[in-house]
């Protein structure tokens, strides 16, 4: 069941050249996907912290390059392209999809 313990799209933020947006469109995501872009994930509450005053304070950054090998920013912008979530739903929707339209 999904629930506020799981990760969804509104625990991602993107920074677009100072511009920080939470719910960003497709133009923006495509726009955006350029070197100085960065993507921040803020963690939802976890056995380890469960009321998220630990770690739901500090998001993780990651900067958008388009040549590493590994790119987490790169890949969420491909990533949220194709699911074209609507802004209303981010809350609702989990960040990662099973292979089967679930949430892991």
């Amino acid at each position: 069941v999904f629930g506020p313990r799981k990760l969804s799209l509104w625990h991602v933020t993107y920074n677009f050249g100072g511009q920080v947006v939470r719910a960003p469109t497709v133009q923006q995501l495509r726009d955006g996907a350029t070197r100085g872009t960065v993507v921040y994930v803020t963690p939802c509450p976890c056995k380890n912290d469960p009321r998220g005053t630990k770690y739901a304070n500090s998001p993780v950054p990651s900067a958008y390059d388009p040549h590493r090998k590994i790119c987490f920013a790169r890949e969420i912008i491909r990533y949220e392209i194709m699911r074209r979530v609507d802004p209303v739903r981010r809350r609702q929707e989990p960040l990662v999809l099973g292979p089967r339209g679930r949430s892991w």
